[in-house]
This record gives C-alpha cells, structure tokens and sequence, in this order.
C-alpha cells in the first residue's frame, strides 16, 4: 500500500495512540475502493477515488515554498455536502528527488 492510502484510513479511522503506527489502520486497508488508481496517486485521480468512494471528499494542499504558502492542487465539489471531508497535504523529497508524500492535514487551522 503507499502513503496515499495509510493517509485516508488514517483520517477515517483517526487512533487514539501512536497514530504513526501502521499497524492501527492494516485491519482497515479494504474499507475504501482504490482499484482504479495508478499508484503512485497523483491529485488527477482523486475524482476516480471519489467516485469510488461515495461517502468521501477530499481536499489536498501543497506547500508553496517560494511564497511560503499553501497552494490548492485539488478541492473535491462536494467538500460541502459529502459526510466524510479528507484534507490532505502532499510533501516533496527533501532532498530534491520526485519523490511524494501524503499526510492526513488533522486541523486546517
């Protein structure tokens, strides 16, 4: 499994303890549809998990190192109206290579 879906389950089924255990979300790993992503997942594909996962919307952000912000790479249409609403943020390597990370954004504040 990669990080985007440990980052969801993570989301839906949040561990009181040691969240950063994987081990608190394997009993989960078939609770969401992902047979119709291309891993590694890029936020083109969101939708096709969306439309998988009715329930679900989601929101990912990405840090915009050169105006030190916060850039929108996908906001799902029905951030609003779907009852279970994910944001999640995408990290570069550090160390330069194309080599992504998504973690589950907990508080937007």
């Amino acid at each position: 499994m990669t990080c985007f879906k440990w980052a969801i389950l993570s989301a839906l089924f949040p561990a009181s303890q040691h969240a950063d255990h994987l081990s608190k979300y394997v009993s989960h790993k078939n609770d969401i549809d992902c047979s119709s992503l291309q891993f590694p997942v890029d936020p083109k594909q969101f939708s096709d998990f969306e439309r998988d996962n009715p329930d679900i919307a989601l929101r990912c952000l990405a840090h915009d190192e050169e105006n030190k912000s916060f850039s929108i790479l996908y906001l799902s249409p029905y951030m609003h109206s779907h009852l279970k609403r994910i944001s999640l943020l995408l990290l570069d390597s550090p160390d330069g290579r194309d080599v992504h990370h998504y973690v589950w954004v907990r508080n937007l504040s």
